[in-house]
């Protein structure tokens, strides 16, 4: 699979995708269901995809935040997150 296209077709209907390595159902807590919502991004299971892929996927997704938001939704994104730098 291609982390870029597949970013672009999903940002194209506004869907934004964050793998998270820890991750093993999709039961939230509070914390990420609000950053979920406030940054219209969803965590998602890595599944069967190779590393290298997660982390160029979550760097595109990274990057948009980025630009969207600036530093804000650094504080409050699961630490868990495939490829994010640790500050």
């Amino acid at each position: 699979d291609n982390p870029k296209y597949n970013f672009k077709r999903n940002a194209k209907n506004n869907v934004f995708v964050i793998y998270v390595s820890q991750l093993t159902s999709y039961n939230f807590n509070k914390e990420d269901l609000e950053f979920q919502q406030k940054y219209n991004v969803k965590y998602s299971l890595i599944g069967s995809y190779k590393i290298d892929y997660l982390t160029k996927h979550n760097k595109l997704t990274f990057k948009h935040l980025k630009k969207k938001y600036k530093k804000t939704w650094l504080t409050e994104i699961r630490k868990d997150a495939v490829g994010l730098e640790k500050k």
